[in-house]
Order: structure tokens, then sequence, then C-alpha cells
């Protein structure tokens, strides 16, 4: 649960704050950023939407921070339906796209 308290310090926020926001005392919001308190779905999503983040990231299942959207997800499918040299020319359409 060290990603909480990683969020929550990037974010320049105290334990009473995050506790305020999810509607939990800061009590709660120690429990969960030491692992002796589950998480909930609720407050995951909460958290989530909270700091701007995956409930993978959060959880520690990614180190992709960003959540993926409908359209990310669109994007992804038709990337791994694509033909090998398809995805050869995206991939370098995507690098040249990230230099600019």
């Amino acid at each position: 649960m060290n990603r909480i308290r990683q969020l929550r310090r990037q974010k320049n926020m105290t334990q009473q704050e995050v506790g305020q926001a999810l509607g939990v005392g800061n009590t709660a919001v120690s429990m969960y950023e030491n692992g002796r308190r589950s998480l909930d779905d609720k407050t995951i999503r909460n958290l989530c939407a909270l700091f701007g983040c995956s409930a993978d990231y959060l959880l520690g299942l990614s180190d992709y921070r960003l959540p993926v959207t409908d359209q990310d997800a669109r994007h992804l499918e038709a990337y791994h339906a694509a033909d090998k040299e398809d995805r050869k020319t995206i991939d370098k359409m995507l690098r040249e796209a990230c230099r600019k």
C-alpha cells in the first residue's frame, strides 16, 4: 500500500485531507497506507479518482500510472488485431510522434 502514501505525498496532501475526500478518518488512511486495512471497491475507485491513476497502479499490479480510457482500449485492441508489419508501422509512428 506504499503507493497510496506515495501518491498522497506527490499531491502534497495530509492523511486527514485524503480521509476527508474519502469520508473516513485519517486513522483509516494510515491503515490503508500500512496495509493494515483492506480497500473496498468504492475506496479504490475514489482513490483512483482523487489521484488520477489506474486501480492496477494503485494496487501495485502495474507501473503504468494513467487510467486506460475506452478509447485507449479500442486502440490497443486494434493494435493487437493488426498484422506484424502494420504493428511495426504503428510503432514507428508512435516513436516519431513522441520525439516531437
